[in-house]
């Protein structure tokens, strides 16, 4: 399976960062009781400032403030950290005169990391499912749960095979799942005649039926009969497959979990 990973800049930033840092660390009083009055400006160029100082032996490295979050109990902010092709996203809470990057919810017992995910994952997959809007015609729905995921699936993928062997019944009562079926290994003609044979399916059981004898099946692909009217020809699916790559689907399965 083939993924780019931010491991180098992810693990630097796990040592240093320290869990509640006093922002009146950068201030000229040190008088920790009185409550800090800074501008939003200000605490952002702090933080930065602080990151900056710890982070300083990572070449080319690029810290820059992205948004402000308003759906957490405390304030928000998002900022990038990018060195060279590799990049990753904190949220940074503030409160008075802290500042920190993860809590626990009294009442749930909750961390903060798994909403904090949730938010970044809608940033950084939006531009995909905005651009998977004009491409309904490549999408394969299965299942009407209200737990809604999109797969970007290749047949010849074993990680692909192993994700699709526990789509059962019970999976697609909780989920609506949304598949777009590419290929890492460059083979359109399996998914020209896999769409294609979709397309003839009246029920969605017939269609995991498809998808099953194509993921598991011995080629049923090179007895497929191409026609020149078929709906989904080869050169459109590839067009859609570099569409994606460029959008960051570089591996498979390639899982968004979505709340539209």
């Amino acid at each position: 399976m083939k993924t780019r990973t931010n491991r180098y800049l992810f693990i630097l930033l796990s040592i240093v960062f320290i869990f509640l840092v006093n922002l009146k660390l950068y201030a000229s009083d040190n008088n920790y009781k009185k409550t800090l009055t800074l501008s939003k400006n200000e605490k952002i160029e702090k933080i930065i400032q602080f990151y900056k100082e710890r982070l300083k032996d990572i070449p080319n490295l690029e810290i820059k403030f992205v948004e402000e979050k308003n759906n957490f109990p405390f304030e928000a902010y998002v900022f990038e950290f990018k060195t060279n092709k590799e990049q990753t996203k904190e949220v940074i809470f503030i409160k008075d005169n802290f500042f920190f990057n993860e809590y626990v919810d009294f009442n749930t017992l909750e961390f903060s990391k798994d909403k904090v995910q949730e938010e970044l994952s809608k940033d950084k997959y939006s531009n995909i499912i905005k651009e998977l809007m004009n491409d309904k015609k490549y999408i394969i729905t299965l299942g009407n749960g209200n737990k809604e995921v999109y797969v970007f699936s290749d047949p010849e993928c074993p990680f692909c095979q192993k994700h699709l062997k526990n789509i059962d019944e019970k999976y697609l009562k909780e989920h609506t799942i949304h598949f777009i079926f590419i290929s890492v290994h460059d083979n359109f003609k399996i998914l020209t005649a896999l769409y294609n044979d979709l397309d003839k399916a009246k029920t969605k059981q017939e269609k995991l039926a498809i998808i099953k004898k194509f993921y598991f099946g011995d080629n049923d692909y090179k007895d497929f009969n191409f026609k020149n009217n078929e709906k989904y020809k080869e050169e459109e699916i590839k067009k859609i497959f570099d569409k994606y790559l460029k959008l960051g689907v570089n591996y498979t399965p390639f899982i968004i979990n979505w709340k539209l």
